[in-house]
């Protein structure tokens, strides 16, 4: 079975699809999880928290995210 990427995009869409869910890797020992996302403007880091995460929706594969400053 073949795996599905999962799209990242801005949640008031400014910005778009911003890529695609390359990994995900823990934060240090209790630290949150950080998606690593690949796209146009390259690798962006996107902590899997409530104040970037804004829904997940696994049907349609996508993610929106609110972006933090320096994101």
């Amino acid at each position: 079975r073949r795996q599905r990427q999962m799209c990242i995009r801005d949640r008031d869409d400014s910005e778009g699809d911003i890529g695609r869910v390359d990994h995900i890797f823990r934060a240090g020992k209790l630290g949150n999880d950080v998606l690593v996302v690949i796209g146009d403007a390259g690798e962006r880091l996107v902590p899997m928290i409530d104040d970037v995460i804004v829904e997940v929706d696994l049907g349609e594969g996508v993610i929106r995210v609110r972006l933090l400053e320096g994101m």
